[in-house]
């Protein structure tokens, strides 16, 4: 799962270069984000902040300038159960981040793999969420159950948005690919920069570098370039949203009858994609070179079940507000 993790840290590192102050934090027990770079410990962790052992101001280390972080601690798995009982258990994290919010332009929070009360929390302090996911079809359907999720969770945070989907571990030659991009533009869905495979960027991660530091130059490092100004983008427009009940499937119209005779019939064009056919052809079509485990590693490293699509919740208190 570190395509979501990574895109977390490598857009939190490039929206502090770009002279945002960002505050990363980790909501998942795995620690992934923690991992993701050098940097001295502070005194807390998230852990022991929801335990009422430590502040957030406490727990927050400095990693480079405009970026720093609150690590989440190998307690953070007992610190989530505890958290079901409390009173108002879903903007916990919403309130503890009040004093800090004025230290910070953007804050990114990088959920873990399953839809526990962290990513509730994360969506309920969040003004928006990015959605790593990897185009295969049996991945849509679990997309729009979390959708539906989120949906859920602006009963308690009314501004949530959806910024948009990155595709990961995306490959513009493989056919199921660019219909599962299709689908999901049919559904009213917003597409982000796709970041594509890469061996690069896993080991960036294990380097605990971005990309971007490691080779400067690598196609995936300009990708997240780009994704990073579309975030901005994104971030600067009060009315963001997205449609959550699919559109119907458009198709091409047929012209008025004419008294000529009618010429050669062209072939038939294709419907747009759906979510039925984006599936079909995901479990019918094979990448090419399947036995090379390097150029398919995103085949093994999947996450396609619905609490891997907890995405990146973004919350931004000066750039969108």
């Amino acid at each position: 799962m570190w395509s979501k993790t990574t895109t977390a840290a490598t857009v939190g590192a490039l929206l502090a270069r770009r002279g945002r102050r960002v505050l990363l934090i980790d909501l998942d027990a795995q620690q992934s984000l923690t991992r993701a770079f050098d940097y001295p410990p502070p005194r807390a962790s998230l852990a022991d902040v929801l335990d009422r052992r430590g502040s957030l101001f406490e727990a927050v280390a400095h990693i480079a300038e405009r970026l720093d972080i609150v690590p989440a601690g190998n307690a953070l798995g007992a610190a989530e159960r505890a958290l079901y009982d409390r009173s108002g258990p879903d903007t916990t994290l919403a309130r503890l981040m009040q004093p800090v919010a004025g230290r910070y332009d953007v804050a990114v929070l990088d959920t873990g793999p399953r839809w526990d009360m962290l990513t509730r929390n994360a969506l309920g302090a969040a003004a928006g969420v990015v959605i790593p996911m990897q185009p295969q079809g049996h991945d849509l359907a679990a997309l729009a159950d979390f959708l539906a999720r989120v949906d859920d969770m602006r009963a308690i945070n009314a501004g949530l948005a959806i910024v948009g989907i990155v595709p990961t571990f995306y490959d513009a030659r493989l056919g199921h690919h660019a219909d599962v991009l299709a689908a999901l533009r049919n559904m009213g869905l917003n597409i982000l920069t796709p970041i594509g495979r890469s061996v690069k960027v896993a080991e960036a991660a294990t380097a605990r570098r971005i990309v971007n530091d490691y080779v400067p130059d690598n196609p995936q490092a300009l990708a997240y370039e780009t994704l990073t100004t579309e975030i901005l983008t994104m971030a600067k427009r009060p009315d963001v949203t997205i449609n959550l009940k699919p559109k119907p499937t458009q198709l091409p119209l047929t012209k008025p009858a004419s008294s000529k005779p009618p010429p050669t019939a062209p072939a038939a064009q294709p419907a747009a994609p759906t979510l039925a056919s984006a599936q079909a052809r995901s479990r019918t079509r094979q990448p090419r070179n399947a036995d090379n485990p390097v150029r398919n590693a995103g085949i093994a490293l999947r996450e396609s079940e619905l609490a891997e699509l907890a995405g990146i919740a973004v919350t931004v208190r000066t750039i969108w507000v």
